[in-house]
């Protein structure tokens, strides 16, 4: 048989599309009132990944209003599969300042595996590396 030199290529590609949190802020009111004063409401179903960079408060404390408000409005779309958060792998610690001696913690605490679980978010940490 002669090959005529002609070649067909064919593909195939699905495009996903995912939406993640990376991280909630640093106040539960401000990531409350932001995500409805930028209209971001509607994206709130599709999200399945709470990511947090690390353990500051100022990356933590918004996930109290973010994992109860997303995981409600995926509820009421139907989604009943757990929104992940995906945690560092170090385990939360409560972090301070230290002056003269002494160590001052900082306020809000991060919140707790427990404190996530109970607000509807299923945990899984970052692998290391």
């Amino acid at each position: 048989a002669e090959d005529s030199g002609d070649k067909a290529f064919s593909s195939t590609r699905e495009i996903v599309t995912e939406y993640v949190l990376f991280d909630g802020g640093p106040d539960p009111d401000v990531w409350r009132k932001n995500t409805h004063k930028l209209g971001l409401t509607g994206l709130l179903q599709h999200i399945d990944t709470v990511v947090l960079s690390h353990y500051h408060s100022d990356h933590s404390n918004g996930l109290r209003a973010a994992v109860p408000e997303i995981c409600q409005t995926r509820k009421e779309r139907g989604n009943e599969t757990p929104l992940i958060v995906d945690l560092h792998h170090k385990p939360i610690s409560t972090r301070g300042l230290k002056s003269r001696g002494k160590i001052y913690p900082m306020t809000p605490p991060n919140p707790s595996v427990a404190e996530l679980e109970s607000l509807g978010a299923k945990e899984q940490l970052h692998k290391k590396g």
